[in-house]
């Protein structure tokens, strides 16, 4: 009756486990602990144990049959999840997870022939010996080679797959003794023609071993440590009836009451009616674990996409899991970096290097980052670690990217900077040169006026006396020519002057690598170009006062279509202008503003330039220019005012408009970014 107790219990918890993930369990042959009987199944006391507990979780076990040797390279490599009946040891645990909670105590025990005789160690002496092939019992302290070697015996070890083939070698007199563990020994010594030697040696602690590649050890671990605490904590648990039952210990039956069967019989039928609900549920099951598995899949494959190297640390720093990047940062043997602190693995040391950000993050609980030269690369190194549940540290993941690229980019712009910072000196020592000559020219200015006073002066009186001087009117046009000759000398001075520096602009853009440095020369260039065409226009207008601002829009856009890459945009420009007239102090601060505006369209409003459009119009109503300039572009993003931006083109651009012309500046952000320009030419007088 007991064991139907248990069986209904597993049934019930096998029905309702509809969301399972399947867990990859080694098993091989070492009976009555574990083996797979002549139906192909799995069974032993580690089979329903295992079974016992995985039953009370959301897993499904996949038993996957190897040798103890085989299964040991299964678990290191990741291809199952987890393995029992593994002897601890301080070796292995640098290669696997062990549960905390011990399972069973086990020994180890020496066989003959049932037709020898073997009373101590020194009887091995010149004989072979049989052994399972990297067991516990084999090569673990007190094994059987630490005892040839403490002994210094001459005998040949001889290395088996399972422990079957010892016990039928000692039966063939291949070989004269045989280890084995004390379990399959009493299940299987009557099995075959060897018997028992007063020869005992080496206690085992088995436990579960749980693969450090392995991305269910980490949930696995405490729910088996939970799991055994408890049943050999409670003597009539499951536990002990397995024990009983594998290795023939006898307990006490005790009598079942009348209701517990009544209850029994209720959960039996309760049982079937599940089962058949559980058949309509079967084909979403394997559907969802199905999709569980490529998801997983997936995550494993973007894992190793990843061109940074990606390490997990558990609590003691060592290293867990490793990426395998198509190109890495570093070239490793991901076989041998496992289970090493990552000090070791990079820097070669035995403790952490100075500035290392992982004891940093240990202490700080939070993300500690370093750049370090490794070899001919820079790199960075960014520790992000984990908190358990106690609030302390209980691993990281370290991340090693290359910046190499980076840091030669930015000795690059450093090295920009610098000459930049020469060419601005260049245009500050020239700005210099241009203010000598305003000033120049303001002194001239002064002398022509006199000289018209003078004139005036002249005329009146010869208007009162006999008419116009030939004289003084041969006088006064060579004054005048003297005065278009100096205006005109100013005009070019200025205009070669700004050609220099365009063109110092225009040989920085076209050796500076940097896209930043290229665009900040290209701006400069352009407001230099507004700049001059202003002048241009004031000198081409025979009239030195004022130029017409539809003929300064319509060449500076020509002069912008006529650069490579914005003619390749493809944008169409749509235009309504009328004749508007403004003084050259108003049309200077005017042609900026244009620039500035217009220039942010091109840069900042078609990331996809396909029919996209520009519309500008312009009107003088009463004496007020009104100016349009939009686009129908992607507008800026909600809760952005560009009245307060920190761009020194925006804010130069409010400033010129707001404060210089005493105008208003305004946008629309609907279906593009729509600008409106609005104030009057009546700041200043006529120079002329």
């Amino acid at each position: 009756m007991k064991k139907l107790i248990l069986f209904l219990i597993l049934f019930n918890l096998t029905i309702f486990n509809l969301n399972a993930v399947v867990i990859n369990v080694g098993i091989y042959d070492n009976a009555p602990k574990l083996y797979m009987d002549e139906h192909g199944e799995a069974a032993g006391f580690w089979v329903d144990l295992t079974k016992l507990i995985i039953i009370q979780t959301d897993y499904e076990l996949n038993w996957i049959y190897g040798s103890w040797d085989e299964c040991l390279q299964m678990l290191e490599q990741g291809k199952i999840d987890l393995l029992p009946d593994v002897g601890f040891t301080e070796n292995r645990a640098k290669k696997f997870l062990f549960a905390n909670e011990t399972t069973l105590l086990s020994w180890s025990r020496l066989y003959v022939h049932k037709d020898s005789e073997c009373q101590t160690l020194l009887d091995l002496n010149g004989q072979k010996v049989g052994a399972l092939k990297n067991s516990f019992n084999l090569s673990a302290p007190e094994g059987l080679l630490d005892l040839i070697n403490q002994f210094r015996l001459d005998c040949e070890v001889v290395e088996y797959d399972d422990y079957n083939s010892v016990f039928e070698a000692i039966g063939e007199k291949e070989i004269f003794a045989g280890i084995t563990n004390k379990d399959f020994g009493a299940s299987l010594e009557t099995s075959f023609p060897v018997k028992r030697t007063p020869i005992i040696f080496q206690p085992a602690d088995l436990r579960y071993a749980f693969s450090k590649r392995s991305i269910h050890s980490n949930i696995l671990m405490p729910i088996f440590d939970k799991y055994i605490k408890t049943y050999k904590a409670d003597s009539s648990s499951e536990y002990q009836t397995l024990i009983d039952k594998h290795f023939g210990m006898q307990h006490n039956h005790r009598f079942i009451p009348y209701w517990l069967k009544f209850t029994l019989f209720i959960l039996l039928i309760l049982s079937l009616i599940s089962l058949v609900f559980i058949i309509l549920l079967r084909y979403k099951v394997k559907l969802n674990t199905h999709q569980l598995q490529q998801k997983t899949e997936e995550w494993e494959k973007t894992f190793n996409t990843i061109n940074d190297l990606i390490w997990i640390l558990d609590s003691d720093q060592k290293i867990i899991r490793v990426n395998n990047p198509p190109q890495p940062v570093i070239d490793l043997d991901i076989e041998l970096v496992m289970g090493k602190p990552c000090y070791e693995v990079v820097h070669h040391q035995d403790c952490p290097i100075d500035g290392c950000p992982l004891p940093k993050s240990r202490k700080s609980l939070t993300r500690e980052t370093m750049e370090l030269a490794i070899g001919d690369k820079w790199v960075q190194v960014i520790v992000d670690p984990f908190v358990n549940a106690e609030g302390k540290f209980g691993g990281a993941v370290h991340i090693i990217k290359d910046i190499t690229e980076n840091k030669l980019i930015m000795e690059e712009l450093i090295d920009s900077n610098g000459q930049l910072a020469t060419s601005e000196k260049e245009l500050r020592a020239m700005n210099v040169d241009l203010q000598a000559h305003d000033q120049e020219l303001n002194a001239m200015n002064q002398q022509l006026a006199a000289h018209e006073n003078q004139l005036l002066d002249t005329n009146m009186r010869l208007s009162k006396e006999i008419g116009i001087n030939n004289e003084v009117n041969i006088r006064l046009k060579e004054e005048l020519q003297t005065k278009k000759a100096l205006f005109e000398e100013i005009f070019h001075r200025t205009k070669n002057n700004m050609q220099i520096i365009s063109s110092m602009l225009t040989y920085e853009t076209r050796r500076n690598k940097d896209e930043v440095a290229k665009s900040s020369f290209m701006n400069v260039q352009n407001k230099i170009y507004a700049m001059s065409l202003v002048q241009t226009q004031l000198y081409q207008s025979g009239n030195l006062s004022q130029i017409n601002l539809k003929d300064f829009i319509l060449d500076y856009n020509q002069y912008l279509f006529k650069q490579p890459k914005l003619r390749e945009l493809g944008i169409n420009m749509k235009t309504d202008l009328e004749d508007v007239y403004i003084l050259i102090d108003t049309a200077l601060p005017a042609s900026l503003v244009y620039n500035e505006l217009i220039s942010n369209i091109f840069q900042h409003a078609f990331p996809n330039p396909q029919q996209s459009e520009i519309s500008i119009s312009l009107k003088d109503v009463n004496g007020e220019v009104q100016w349009e300039i939009g686009d129908n572009g992607i507008g800026i993003p909600l809760g952005i005012n560009l009245e307060q931006s920190k761009s020194l083109g925006l804010q130069t651009a409010y400033s010129l408009i707001q404060d210089q012309l005493k105008g208003n500046i305004s946008y629309e952000n609907s279906a593009g970014l729509h600008w409106s320009l609005r104030f009057k030419d009546n700041l200043h007088k006529r120079r002329v």
